[in-house]
């Protein structure tokens, strides 16, 4: 009868090994399914790197105003109304400083801003990993982590905005690095020498302001991203309150202070454009944008909730990655404003997808009293990292779809066309007006107007004379247009395009002529 027990134990403990090498066999097969989409995406990377034009409207708004400042003119001193230009300033300025070094070093090129943002993005999918990585008790955690930066960093939408001049990945990877620095410090054996029942001096206090430093250098590259870090203040403060009210007060000091100086400084033309221009906010707007948004990536949503709820049963309290996700998604509604798109999303991928990862990792890595089932809750979670995984390889581009126009790697022709069209700009006298702003920039051009669509939308809400602009147009003093419209003369004024004006297209309309079709049309003075 020992006999027979014992080769029963070594039967069941044979079964076990061989179930736990199926689970782990599944989460490497999960990791290798996603290495063709990694392929797909780094081509786009290299492909959009090279690319010398604007593939976005925004690379041309943030480079026009980094050479603004590269040669002495502040794009966010006050702007009077009515005035012959307009400058946007739409981002808080660390990202347009990095870029106007750049236009100093290199000349007025986006293959910089471009690769600061995928530096970016692939720090944010290593902190992703590691953030998941600490959910597992062994290391079976680094597979799911790495797995997870795959799955974020293959996302379409995220391949999309990772090789932008934009700041967006820049500012999250400054959050992430917050985060890093005070989780290391609040994870430390030694932080208990320090009595919690006092407010935090000393080494702590230098540790907690070097944290918020990094939240605030998120903050100062793009003013709306500031979801990671309101998390992180939030959970911290659930568990160590004293802690977590000293983050907040030195974050919206490191916020506010130099906010203020810098608003008083420019006569109120950095709170105007940083703030006061980002005010449109139309339902209509985010609507267009989140409908698609959910549809593409509604099952990584979901299972990101479900796993919100395993982790507030587990833990007890909300985690940093639980209030990420949530006000993450709040964060997004900011596709809403006037010209916004859908790099607002981007950040609430980044929170599902560490979510997901967390919840996987927990279940995988999960020890159960029943020793028989042991292995049916580790199943469990390499099934859904298997079914996330499939579902993220359904994602495709038609010709029409989504992200169809953004997702798309420059052809010969297009490059052609805009080398053609910048050539004849750059030959013109100058001042050039065009709604392709970056196409100024790189032909050499005086940018008047660095936001068209910024332009448009303050003079339909009333906070911005374009008469003086208009007037300039009609009086010709533009000796050539580059627009990407068809044909302006086919137009309707009271109904003009997001980046355009009633007064700028009847202006245009009545004094200008068309020469030229191309990938811009070009117009000169009749």
């Amino acid at each position: 009868m020992t006999v027979t027990r014992l080769a029963n134990g070594t039967d069941r403990a044979g079964r076990r090994l061989w179930l736990n090498r199926l689970i782990v066999g599944a989460l490497i097969l999960a990791c290798l399914l996603l290495a063709p989409k990694l392929f797909a995406v780094a081509r786009y990377d290299a492909a959009i790197l090279r690319f010398p034009f604007q593939v976005d409207d925004a690379e041309g708004v943030l480079l026009a105003e980094a050479g603004l400042i590269a040669h002495g003119t502040n794009p966010y001193a006050y702007q009077p109304s009515p005035a012959h230009y307009f400058y946007a300033g739409p981002y808080t300025p660390i990202y347009t400083l990095l870029n106007s070094g750049a236009v100093v070093a290199l000349g007025a090129t986006f293959k910089f801003g471009r690769t600061v943002q995928l530096l970016a993005t692939l720090a944010v999918a290593l902190w992703l990993a590691w953030a998941v990585r600490r959910y597992a008790r062994d290391w079976r955690g680094w597979l799911i982590g790495g797995w997870v930066a795959a799955l974020f960093v293959s996302a379409h939408l995220v391949a999309v905005w990772s090789v932008r001049v934009r700041p967006d990945m820049t500012a999250l990877a400054f959050n992430a690095l917050g985060v890093v620095v005070l989780r290391a410090w609040l994870d430390a054996d030694g932080r208990e020498r320090w009595n919690e029942s006092v407010w935090p001096r000393g080494a702590a206090l230098a540790r907690l302001a070097l944290g918020a430093a990094c939240f605030a250098l998120g903050w100062w590259t793009k003013q709306t991203v500031v979801a990671l870090p309101l998390a992180f203040i939030i959970a911290t403060t659930v568990r160590h309150p004293k802690i977590g009210a000293t983050l907040a007060a030195l974050y919206a000091a490191m916020i506010a202070l130099p906010f203020i100086v810098l608003t008083l400084l420019t006569g109120g033309g950095f709170a105007q454009k940083t703030v006061g221009y980002q005010g449109s906010w139309q339902w209509q707007a985010f609507r267009r944008l989140a409908q698609p948004f959910m549809e593409r990536y509604a099952y990584l949503i979901v299972i990101a909730a479900l796993c919100a709820l395993l982790l507030v049963v587990r833990t007890r309290w909300p985690t940093v990655a639980v209030c990420w996700f949530v006000l993450s998604a709040g964060v997004a509604l900011g596709a809403g404003t006037s010209g916004g798109n859908h790099n607002h999303f981007v950040e609430f991928v980044a929170a599902s997808s560490l979510l997901v990862g967390q919840g996987v990792a927990m279940l995988v890595t999960a020890e159960t009293g029943i020793r028989r089932a042991a292995w049916i809750v580790p199943a469990c979670g390499a099934l859904v990292m298997l079914g996330i995984t499939a579902a993220a390889l359904s994602e495709r581009e038609s010709s029409t779809g989504w992200l169809a126009r953004d997702f798309h790697m420059p052809t010969s022709s297009e490059r052609a066309g805009l080398a053609q069209v910048a050539s004849y700009i750059a030959n013109s006298p100058g001042p050039v007006y065009s709604n392709n702003v970056g196409i100024l920039v790189v032909s050499g051009q005086t940018v008047r107007v660095t936001d068209p669509f910024t332009m448009a939308a303050e003079v339909r809400l009333g906070r911005w004379d374009d008469a003086l602009l208009v007037a300039d147009v009609e009086a010709g003093k533009y000796p050539l247009i580059a627009l990407s419209y068809n044909d302006v003369a086919a137009l309707d004024p009271a109904l003009p395009p997001t980046d355009a004006t009633p007064g700028l297209i009847r202006a245009i309309q009545s004094r200008y002529r068309l020469i030229e079709r191309n990938v811009l049309r070009l117009y000169v003075p009749k």
